[in-house]
Formats: structure tokens, sequence, C-alpha cells
């Protein structure tokens, strides 16, 4: 990175978000144990971000490195490229006591930008539909007339690009299982699986204490509501449709005990449970016998 993009930056560019420095009460233990460990508690935004300032220089560089590609492709070929930007996670930058990514589902890190342009649709709109990163797959198959597999769990969100639909999905899943191998000496396995409404945020801690946020009211996640009698509904709603999604799609580590919380328990303990079903079209092991199951 050319040393401009850091040593022009100005912390004070930097707004304080609400929830900095703010201890994780009546939250995960893992996320009070991340805390204790990043010593944010009551921690100075001033002091903190200016020791961010390779981040956001780093951030800038990479701006301008993706406009030198898109300036390339519109010299090229503008008039048939679909262009696609987004992050795979974004940061705590301190949030919650937290730092980097992990082992949780707030805002911070998993709200990422999406950007697409499309030859032919006018630039300029903004979306609030709900979008999964296992919707890019099915979408760039729609556009080239490839059929999209059973096997993807994602849908095509041309309907949304085009505008003749506002929204393809009403729910999506987040999950996380535990730190790749380039950085499997933090945290530790942590299943969580997340449903979200777009509003209301349901995260279902398999082994301790589970989230239940209204970013609406709340968008700094600061107040889990998870046994709160007004939004009983409102979680029932999402629990219900976070396990049907994780049967969908066949979760690998789908159990009852994600049906079996201390809030809610609409599964019992089974070994043989969910009936045998075919193997979707494209499954990668599947032997291609009519009536393989």
């Amino acid at each position: 990175m050319p040393p401009e993009y850091w040593e022009g930056f100005d912390p004070a560019s930097i707004p304080k978000r609400p929830n900095f420095a703010i201890y994780p009460e009546n939250k995960p233990d893992l996320q009070k144990i991340h805390a204790d460990e990043s010593e944010l508690k009551g921690a100075d935004w001033g002091s903190y971000i200016k020791s961010q300032y390779q981040f956001y220089g780093c951030n800038s560089y990479i701006d301008r490195e993706i406009g030198r590609v898109i300036d390339e492709v519109n010299t090229l070929h503008k008039d048939d490229t679909i262009i696609i930007y987004t992050s795979d996670h974004g940061d705590m930058q301190g949030s919650h006591c937290l730092k980097t990514k992990g082992p949780m589902m707030y805002e911070e890190i998993t709200n990422i930008p999406f950007i697409i342009r499309v030859p032919d649709i006018k630039e300029g709109k903004v979306s609030e539909s709900l979008v999964s990163h296992i919707d890019i797959l099915p979408t760039m198959l729609d556009y080239t007339g490839i059929e999209i597999p059973e096997s993807l769990q994602g849908r095509s969100i041309r309907p949304i690009l085009s505008g003749t639909s506002s929204s393809v999905r009403e729910h999506t899943l987040i999950s996380w299982n535990r730190f790749a191998i380039n950085h499997d000496m933090w945290g530790e396995f942590y299943p969580i699986r997340c449903m979200t409404d777009g509003r209301y945020k349901l995260s279902v801690n398999l082994f301790e204490t589970d989230e239940l946020y209204d970013t609406q009211e709340d968008p700094y996640e600061l107040k889990n509501r998870i046994g709160d009698p007004a939004l009983v509904k409102v979680r029932d709603s999402l629990h219900d449709s976070l396990i049907q999604e994780m049967d969908r799609i066949r979760d690998p580590f789908r159990s009852w005990r994600w049906a079996s919380r201390p809030w809610r328990k609409i599964r019992k303990p089974h070994y043989y449970d969910l009936p045998q079903r075919k193997s979707p079209e494209g499954f990668p092991f599947q032997p291609g016998t009519p009536d393989w199951t």
C-alpha cells in the first residue's frame, strides 16, 4: 500500500459508533471472553481509531484499485459485462468491545456491501431487499441463460435488478462453524445459525445464550430480546423459518438441538425422525440411477 493512503488519514473523519466499547452484557459468554481479551471496555474512540489508520488507508487503496479495473472494463467491454462488488465480511472495529470478525452475527460483520452494475439497467438505484452471497451464482447463471441446478441453495436476484419484483426471499440465513485453517488459532468450534427478515434477527448459538434483535428500534444491537414476551411471536416465526431452511438445504450440522432451546422446544431428541429424501439434481455424489434415494 502506498504510504500516501495512510499518511493522510484523518481520524476525526470516522464517526464513533454508539456501541463502541460497550461490554456485551446479556450476551453469549464467548463474546464476553473475546471482549475481556480485547481489553476495549471503556476505551477512548480517538485513541482506538488512530491505531486503525492503516486499516482505513488499505480500504482506500483497494477502492482505487477496483476503480482501475472498472475503468479498463469500461474501455473494453462496458456494454456486455456485469460488475459485482461485495465483501466476505465486515469488521467489528471495537463495537461491543469486539475486534475483527468471528462467531457473532452483529450488523458490523454480516451487513456487507453489495453493489452491482448491469448493462442497460439504470444506475443509482438503492434496494433494501434481502440478498445473500449464495444468490450470486444463480444470478450469473440466469443472466447467461444457463439453467440453475437444484443443488444451488440461492436464488437469482435478476427480478430485483430488472425491477419486476421487490424481493426474491423473505428471510436470509447466516451461519458460522469455526475459523478457517489460516486462523484456526482463534476462537473455537462454535456453531451459529441466524435468520433475519431484514428487521428482526434471531441467532441460535448452539452451545449457549441465543440472541434476538430489532435492528430498526435498536440498530446497534445493544439489547438482547430473546426472552422478551413482546417479541415471542416474531422470535418463534424466525425460529420456524430457521429450522425449515436448515432442513431444506440439508445443513450438515442440522440436529434437533437447534429446535430445542431454553425458550422454545419444537422437536424432541431423536435419531431417526426426518424422512429420507431424494438427492437434489446436481448433487456431487449422485450415482445417476433413476431410483437413487
